[in-house]
């Protein structure tokens, strides 16, 4: 059935997008946090389940902004080439772009799942 099809994916979507935001804001939260290094996620592939995701982290010091055990999202160091005098790599030019980014798509998503929720609703009312 193809409504449950799109549902499924823009719910997917919109997970991975909510694991972006936390990542985005645990950057943005340590962009004056001596050494610490801007974090991001992998890139939302719609065909792969949610077994292929895992939570990774570097240090078991470290604090991920993500449950482990909730999250199927994976995280990890984002490469730089413009570390900070102190050795921080966050750019909060690059965070507020990537924090945008995931808010357009929310909105399209939600304007989406909306749209066929409405065509099921009035395919089911006759």
């Amino acid at each position: 059935m193809l409504g449950v099809d799109v549902f499924q994916a823009v719910g997917a979507k919109l997970s991975w997008l909510s694991a972006k935001g936390a990542v985005v804001a645990g950057n943005v939260a340590n962009a004056d946090s001596p050494g610490y290094k801007a974090r991001d996620i992998a890139p939302f592939i719609g065909d792969r389940g949610e077994a292929s995701f895992m939570i990774a982290l570097t240090e078991a010091a470290h604090q991920s902004s993500i449950d482990a055990n909730d999250s199927p999202i994976k995280d990890f160091v984002r490469e730089s080439g413009n570390p900070k005098h102190s050795g921080n790599t966050v750019s909060l030019e690059h965070e507020m772009n990537e924090l945008g980014q995931v808010a357009i798509e929310h909105k399209v998503l939600t304007s989406v799942k909306s749209a066929f929720h409405r065509m099921l609703l009035a395919a089911s009312k006759g």
